[in-house]
């Protein structure tokens, strides 16, 4: 009950966290039969929560065991469809309780439902492939020891983040080809250690075909200007905020793969521009969206247009204010590790602004009757349309930056970035 009623809310909240979402491969996840979802893991929660809003099966969670102490806490967990797994660093009594997860795990496949694990074992931000645990196929196996479950079906899930710690900005996700755990059976059956790893490797190496790889970390900055320069050269509108195809990553695995076997003397000199056109736009705090646009854009009747727009809406803005704000100044007070920041930021406003709508609808009907309810369902539409119009408000007025900068600084500006851009066509 609990998991059905936080899912729609969980979707639409994720419709405003980010600004695009691209999903493709959907297909490739069967509407029947047990089924196991092995995704990367580069935030803390966002991509079990992501998966469970944007394809039709209900999930079951594998999740760190230690966030399973307080019994009320338990219940809710469970009620979310959430699994415990304890690591050897929780002590060895905890560990002991693997065996009852393992068996829960066995019971769910036999019954033909899906399990999400995240197969990194570790959440680091990083455009990379961490070593793939062996747990997902393990779990397989042990399905088929203890049910004889031979149709078991894996579904690697890539999950690529614009910037994982940040709000509106994109996600890509990649659902990739079915592996097919009765393929390796035989195998199993000679020789079990072997067959974990073959399987294990099958993951890995179907996993990897669905992410952003870049090598070295060091790397990082330079491709995500690479990857901003592609981006506004496609730009996608507004909306729809859920979009069914996957080319931007397509294009970005290439750019990332093309900077990996690149010359170090090559790599050195691309960086260093790169490097340096991203100071310069945050020294003139424009984005490289302005450098591409030029001077026809932000006239002054397009910024008038969107002042009014953004003043018509600003009851809506300031609805949202204090749930949005309250998160805000949790997450940034209580949470350190970046890993966390975007998943606790999103859970805390989410809640916070159901908390808020249920209150003043509440009290709007016992002060106003029922018209209240209309006047609530306008201010969360102008809440939420006051988001891209602002963002469009701010593009203009750093239109309006770029445009005041001298002709020889904005040339500087535009040799760089068609000099990143040719190089990006000549590779991809």
């Amino acid at each position: 009950m609990l998991y059905a009623l936080v899912r729609p809310v969980a979707k639409t909240g994720f419709k405003v966290f980010f600004r695009h979402i691209h999903i493709q491969g959907l297909e490739n996840i069967p509407r029947e039969g047990p089924l196991l979802l092995a995704a990367n893991h580069p935030t803390a929660f966002i991509e079990p929560c992501v998966a469970a809003c944007f394809q039709h099966r209900t999930l079951h969670f594998i999740v760190r065991g230690d966030i399973f102490k307080n019994p009320f806490y338990i219940k809710i967990l469970k009620a979310l469809h959430l699994i415990p797994i304890f690591r050897f660093k929780d002590g060895y009594t905890n560990l002991k309780q693997n065996q009852e997860t393992f068996r829960y795990v066995n019971q769910v496949l036999q019954e033909r439902k899906t399990i999400l694990i995240l197969v990194e074992g570790r959440t680091i931000q990083e455009k990379k492939l961490r070593p793939v645990q062996k747990g997902p196929a393990r779990m397989a196996f042990g399905a088929y020891d203890a049910y004889g479950v031979k149709d078991t079906k894996i579904i690697p899930i890539g999950f690529n983040y614009e910037q994982a710690n940040a709000w509106r900005k994109d996600v890509m996700i990649q659902c990739g080809t079915p592996i097919s755990v009765a393929d390796f059976i035989p195998a199993y059956h000679e020789n079990p250690l072997q067959a974990i790893q073959s399987l294990t490797d099958e993951i890995a190496s179907g996993l990897a075909k669905n992410l952003v790889i870049i090598h070295d970390v060091q790397d990082e900055q330079a491709c995500d200007i690479l990857f901003e320069i592609t981006k506004n050269d496609h730009s996608s509108p507004v909306f729809p905020i859920v979009i069914r195809n996957n080319e931007r990553l397509i294009t970005e695995k290439k750019i990332a793969a093309a900077f990996n076997n690149i010359s170090e003397p090559e790599k050195s000199k691309l960086s260093t521009i790169a490097n340096n056109y991203r100071h310069q736009l945050e020294q003139y705090k424009i984005a490289d969206a302005n450098v591409i646009t030029g001077k026809s854009a932000a006239t002054f009747p397009s910024i008038l247009l969107l002042i009014i727009l953004q003043i018509l809406f600003l009851p809506g803005a300031l609805y949202y204010f204090i749930p949005v704000m309250t998160a805000r100044m949790m997450t940034s007070k209580r949470v350190y590790v970046k890993e966390f920041q975007a998943p606790v930021l999103f859970a805390l406003s989410a809640f916070f602004v159901l908390i808020w709508s249920i209150f003043s609808l509440t009290s709007g009907i016992m002060l106003f009757g029922v018209r209240s309810i209309i006047m609530i369902l306008i201010l969360l539409l102008f809440g939420f349309l006051s988001i891209p119009v602002y963002e469009a408000l701010m593009r203009n007025l750093s239109q309006r930056r770029f445009n005041r900068l001298q002709a020889e600084t904005q040339q500087e500006l535009f040799s760089s970035r068609n000099t990143m851009r040719e190089w990006i066509q000549k590779n991809i």
